[in-house]
């Protein structure tokens, strides 16, 4: 006889970071909504410098088929030292595993983005403020073959995604980026294992915009 186990958790923590100061969290989430294998979360992120509020939904096999949804929802506001950064907005994901290891997926992303100066121990002069909506497509296509996605003890996974910002999406900002994404896990002896990561990004301007701060 088989019975389900408990998929619902709630979460929470604090630290402490050089950037961010003494920071915590709270997160409820729910992997297995309804029995259907559904995704959804909720987490609060609290600190001296950030405040933020994100929800996500992830429906992995739409109408039965290997194509995901997946939905998000945010609003932060963050200190640094040389300027301020609030951002609301959300996104729609649509996915498709084409085999075990290769996923390829589209996210459009519509947020509003205000950059102002004066941070939390800012420098006059320094910094311009920007605040407008970014509207983006970003088409993304992922190698996995780490054999756990969550704890993984060995594989790889590399990640390219295109970001188009702006032009015929609309919003204030106009700009194109690419960013390559690469992790591995090597076992070393037993259940012990070592990871490395590494995030590279190049971006762009076009007609006649800046790339922006953020």
């Amino acid at each position: 006889k088989f019975q389900e186990r408990k998929t619902g958790s709630i979460s929470f923590g604090a630290g402490y970071s050089s950037v961010d100061k003494l920071v915590g969290f709270a997160k409820v989430a729910q992997i297995n909504l309804f029995g259907k294998g559904q995704k959804v979360s909720l987490e609060w992120e609290f600190g001296k410098r950030r405040l933020s509020f994100t929800f996500s939904f992830e429906e992995p096999w739409l109408w039965g088929s290997r194509t995901g949804l997946g939905l998000g929802l945010w609003n932060t506001d963050r200190r640094f030292d040389t300027f301020d950064e609030s951002r609301t907005g959300g996104n729609v994901t649509l996915s498709r595993r084409f085999s075990r290891e290769w996923i390829g997926a589209l996210t459009y992303t519509l947020q509003d983005v205000s950059i102002s100066t004066g941070g939390a121990f800012s420098t006059a002069g320094q910094l311009t403020s920007q605040n407008g909506t970014a509207s983006s497509l970003s088409p993304t296509l992922t190698w996995d073959t780490r054999d756990n996605r969550i704890l993984p003890s060995r594989g790889f996974r590399n990640s390219l995604t295109l970001d188009t910002v702006g032009g015929i999406l609309g919003g204030t900002f106009d700009y194109l980026r690419g960013v390559y994404d690469f992790s591995n896990a090597v076992r070393l002896t037993g259940r012990l294992s070592i990871g490395t990561h590494a995030r590279y990004g190049l971006a762009n301007g076009y007609g006649g915009s800046d790339v922006p701060l953020f």
